[in-house]
């Protein structure tokens, strides 16, 4: 928690924007968004006002138990320290939560590599440093123009890798993939740089590996098409590895658990 959220005497103040008025300019940042449907605008509302009241009930409750601490009973101030310890890292959670929301949205309005730079921090600050961060990219929103400042600003905040799709955000999933445009990237970067889109069988995984320079793959809707890709790319197989039968052996473990 900041400093300029306690006062004088360590109680903690809400002295920030109201509740009210953080959801009024948050929702009023939404309706700007002219590529978010209303069922995205409405849930991402939803999220920020959580955050935000949970936030507020969180420095309430933490000046009470600080009001708690300061009493002369032992026995409460042992219990309440640890309370305190707790809700103050809450109230931190949130902060990143409504940070969050807040960089994704304005995300939305394409690329702003200053913005795609401090959402990754924000997510490498939050999370303990001996996990690795990573992030996933298009090509660009509606076009290529940020690619390699949006890469850079992935790896200037501290991600461990970050995967790139090799298309627009406009692009869609309609093929091709432009596996070509992620050479300049991982060239660029010193993170390693994972390739994805449009690979659908051990060719593809090839082609792909020779066009982009990338050694790993992300693989996603061919994963699910054929469940034994990975294994016919890592055997450099262009034919099944599994039947139809092995498949649904797969299939009734991971629904009902291991077989006896």
């Amino acid at each position: 928690m900041s400093e300029d959220a306690k006062n004088n005497e360590g109680i903690v103040e809400f002295s920030e924007k109201t509740v009210e008025e953080r959801i009024r300019d948050f929702g009023e940042l939404l309706k700007s968004i002219e590529s978010l449907d209303d069922k995205k605008r409405q849930l991402w509302r939803e999220i920020y006002e959580n955050a935000i009241s949970d936030r507020q009930n969180s420095y309430v409750m933490f000046t009470k138990l600080v009001r708690l601490v300061q009493d002369k009973s032992t026995e409460h101030a042992v219990h309440g320290k640890t309370i305190a310890t707790f809700l103050e890292r809450m109230s931190r959670a949130n902060d990143q939560l409504i940070k969050l929301a807040e960089l994704i949205a304005k995300a939305q309005k394409g690329d702003e590599p200053e913005v795609v730079y401090e959402l990754v921090k924000a997510v490498r600050v939050a999370v303990p440093a001996h996990i690795p961060v990573s992030a996933k990219m298009r090509l660009g929103y509606m076009d290529r123009n940020f690619m390699l400042e949006n890469a850079h600003a992935i790896e200037d905040a501290g991600a461990a890798w970050v995967t790139v799709h090799a298309r627009t955000k406009a692009d869609g999933y309609t093929p091709p993939a432009f596996w070509d445009q992620l050479r300049p990237i991982r060239e660029a970067l010193k993170i390693n740089v994972i390739a994805n889109g449009e690979i659908w069988n051990n060719a593809d995984a090839k082609q792909c590996r020779l066009e982009s320079g990338c050694e790993d793959l992300m693989i996603g809707r061919g994963a699910v098409t054929t469940p034994d890709l990975t294994q016919c790319i890592r055997q450099n197989s262009d034919l099944p590895l599994l039947s139809w039968q092995d498949l649904l052996q797969l299939q009734i473990r991971f629904i009902h658990g291991p077989l006896s």
